[in-house]
């Protein structure tokens, strides 16, 4: 407020009788537009002999054994209040009682990220993380405002993310150490914006873990998928879409939320191939995938329209159709892994690698940003051991 005016003043009251008799240090605070005046009591009394006159509306404190310590706090609280008065955050004279309120001690944990969340616009799937990792700072209710964020509340929030509870279940190392890294990005947002002090990741590193090994089908196995005839069984006809989705997305490694909003107009022809050439909605990262002739059957199939769902009632038709996979003969069960829409991925990216397909290519087909997260995607399967073992020492 630029109508606000400052000064130091001594016994305001006048409540002094005697010059050794102690009275109050205060900061005078005047509006001049609406002619209301506020006072902001320092905490400091000295008598009136320990004071010099004032001199150019200052006050000192002189004869003092603490004189020099007492000028120095005299003078960071006038600063301050004066630099909280002419702030955007002191709005009427009213105000300035909050000058030494910090937003680490008022500013919800909670709010700032659902505020932060929206303003990111993250995919819908990354979303849901971050929502998660909220929900679990409310459950763990020692984390309200900024200033709970000590090293012993980050380490009692570690156990708690590793513990089940009636309204939780326990997470995984690896899991956790993840939402610890969302946790750590709001904190640093929180510092740049002046709302945060303390970052207690500076001093706790929580458990990376190990990752398992990603799920993958075989050849034998994508092959049988395919092959499966399911027509005709209960819901075959939504089961028999679902099993095109799956197959389509082992063909190309898309994940599912690009393929939602896959069309048409994603499709090139490049050196007489057909392509699909765009940017991944979960890192922006581009990919481009050349279409098999199997997979450019299925689209022909629907018309470049693949029938979708939602990821999760996807996921759970991909559960019934492995029930379907079956030998033949025994009718024994061929899948006996568990389904989902990124074992798809897993698959795409180890079946392109073990045809000998180069891995910055196949990181490139992915939309991965680094081979590093390729290599962690596709694992060689044990014949391409045996056979590089015998063309490169075996047969030399």
């Amino acid at each position: 407020m630029d109508s606000l005016k400052f000064k130091v003043v001594f016994d305001r009251r006048k409540s002094i009788q005697t010059p050794k008799d102690k009275g109050d240090i205060e900061i005078y605070v005047y509006d001049s537009v609406c002619r209301k005046t506020r006072y902001i009591n320092t905490g400091i009394s000295v008598s009136k002999n320990q004071l010099e006159k004032p001199l150019n509306q200052e006050v000192r404190i002189v004869k003092h054994p603490n004189a020099n310590v007492l000028n120095g706090l005299l003078s960071r609280i006038y600063r301050e209040v004066e630099a909280y008065g002419i702030s955007d955050q002191c709005k009427k004279i009213e105000d300035i009682i909050n000058w030494n309120i910090k937003p680490e001690n008022t500013v919800s944990v909670v709010s700032f990220m659902k505020a932060e969340l929206i303003r990111k616009n993250l995919s819908i799937r990354v979303a849901a993380h971050h929502q998660t990792l909220i929900k679990r700072i409310e459950q763990f209710n020692k984390i309200k405002v900024f200033s709970d964020f000590t090293y012993d509340n980050i380490v009692d929030f570690d156990s708690f993310l590793k513990t089940t509870g009636s309204d939780r279940e326990s997470l995984s190392d690896v899991t956790a150490y993840k939402r610890h890294s969302m946790l750590n990005s709001y904190i640093k947002e929180a510092i740049n914006r002046g709302l945060c002090k303390y970052n207690p990741y500076g001093s706790f590193k929580p458990k990376k873990g190990k990752s398992k090994d990603p799920v993958y089908l075989t050849e034998f196995e994508l092959e049988a998928i395919m092959k499966c005839k399911i027509e005709n069984v209960a819901e075959g006809g939504r089961l028999a879409k679902v099993k095109d989705v799956f197959v389509f997305q082992c063909l190309t490694g898309m994940a599912y939320i690009d393929l939602v909003s896959f069309t048409r107009a994603d499709i090139f022809e490049l050196d007489n191939f057909k392509v699909i050439r765009s940017h991944r909605q979960k890192t922006d990262e581009g990919f481009i995938i050349v279409l098999t002739p199997d997979a450019l059957e299925i689209l022909e199939k629907y018309d470049y329209k693949l029938p979708t769902l939602s990821n999760q009632k996807y996921n759970d038709y991909l559960k019934i159709l492995s029930l379907y996979v079956v030998d033949e003969n025994t009718k024994k069960p061929l899948i006996k892994k568990k389904l989902t829409s990124h074992v798809a991925r897993h698959t795409c990216g180890t079946y392109l690698l073990n045809k000998g397909v180069p891995i910055e290519t196949v990181a490139r087909t992915l939309g991965h940003s680094d081979t590093k997260m390729t290599r962690h995607y596709a694992k060689l399967l044990g014949h391409q051991v045996v056979h590089d073992i015998a063309s490169y020492v075996i047969n030399k």
